[in-house]
């Protein structure tokens, strides 16, 4: 019903499909307790591409994908709501939900599996922004660290985890809210050139995707949803030019209004009148007037950008982070063989000592 809506009012949809799911989990029925799962969680969706709940996905996969897959209003599939925040993320390393390298992993598995049905749509991952610690992150897990590494990630650092989440995908996937914006965002930092705390903006962003050669999909954006601010149109107005000056291809502005009774749908979220709505249209046709928009989407094809931005891409100027990943995988290697060794000394060294122990109390016996 939704689809009939859309196709009747001509609005192109991202389909979030959400597959990180535990609705994909075996389950197991327990009395006063209900439904829960049986011997598998999403870590083991994500991590494990053999797990019953990996195929219990792939199930679903075939038959949304085939179902959907040639109705207008698709724009593209996009695999899950902003994942990267969960990885390598917990209380300490050994509860981390799952690692970037994984969800990396997850996604190659993900997107190989929609083209089989569907080579024609974008795919996006539909990740945030990244965290300012996204790589440090993934290198405290991979050291072993105990508890997780906070400190900000250089530029370079940045580009090998954009590099790692977004190889199988499309399009480089963020989310911002209040971006470059010093007294409104925490989360757009880095590390400089120089060695010092920065604030960064969509210039950052434009120039990542274009050495990473995906453009950029803005899936969710706002300048503040804080309408108590004195400055609350102006803020946002500033932020669409942002967008504009720096060419993004694709945003789409956070806005939610919902009719269930009692569903939280606070006057913050809403932005589908007034004069901040207002901007956002001038904004959209201004973006039209000033880049090359070839309305290609009506082809629903993924060749939707028509932008001269990538018409000149380098191949040499192309993010490669294999040589991570392999030199990833060696120490990974080389760590599991000198947990293997000292687990065979440490056994060797308690059969002797129970050795030992047993003479010594044959001895005794005698």
């Amino acid at each position: 019903e939704m689809f009939d809506l859309c196709d009747m009012y001509n609005i192109r949809v991202v389909v979030c499909m959400n597959l990180i799911s535990d609705v994909f989990t075996p389950k197991q029925y327990i009395s006063q307790s209900g439904w829960v799962n049986k011997n598998e969680s999403t870590v083991d969706l994500v991590a494990d591409a053999n797990s019953e709940s990996r195929q219990n996905m792939y199930k679903y996969l075939e038959k949304f994908i085939n179902k959907y897959k040639d109705r207008d209003t698709v724009l593209m599939w996009e695999i899950q709501n902003e994942a990267n925040l969960k990885a390598d993320i917990g209380c300490q390393i050994t509860d981390v939900s799952y690692s970037l390298l994984q969800l990396s992993e997850f996604y190659r598995d993900c997107a190989a599996k929609i083209r089989e049905f569907d080579n024609t749509h974008i795919i996006s991952g539909g990740d945030a922004i990244l965290r300012p610690a996204q790589w440090h992150l993934l290198e405290g897990v991979m050291r072993g660290d105990s508890v997780c590494d906070w400190n900000v990630d250089t530029a370079e650092q940045r580009l090998k985890a954009l590099w790692v989440l977004n190889k199988s995908l499309d399009v480089m996937s963020t989310h911002t809210y209040g971006i470059g914006m010093t007294s409104l965002s925490n989360e757009s930092i880095y590390i400089d050139e120089s060695g010092e705390l920065s604030q960064y903006g969509f210039s950052l962003l434009m120039n990542e995707s274009h050495l990473l050669s995906k453009p950029l999909y803005n899936g969710e954006s706002a300048g503040t949803m804080d309408t108590s601010l004195d400055n609350y149109v102006d803020i946002n107005v500033d932020y669409l030019d942002s967008i504009i000056e720096n060419g993004v291809q694709l945003t789409h502005w956070w806005t939610f209004r919902s009719d269930r009774a009692g569903f939280n749908d606070p006057t913050s979220w809403r932005c589908d009148s007034g004069d901040v709505y207002n901007a956002i249209v001038a904004a959209n046709k201004r973006i039209k007037e000033t880049y090359i928009v070839n309305e290609v989407w009506e082809g629903n094809t993924n060749n939707f950008w028509n932008d001269p931005y990538f018409d000149v891409i380098k191949t040499e100027d192309i993010v490669d982070g294999m040589s991570f990943i392999q030199d990833t995988s060696l120490k990974m290697k080389v760590k599991n063989v000198i947990i293997t060794a000292s687990a065979l000394v440490l056994t060797a060294i308690s059969l002797l000592i129970m050795s030992t122990t047993i003479k010594i109390k044959k001895k005794r016996t005698a």
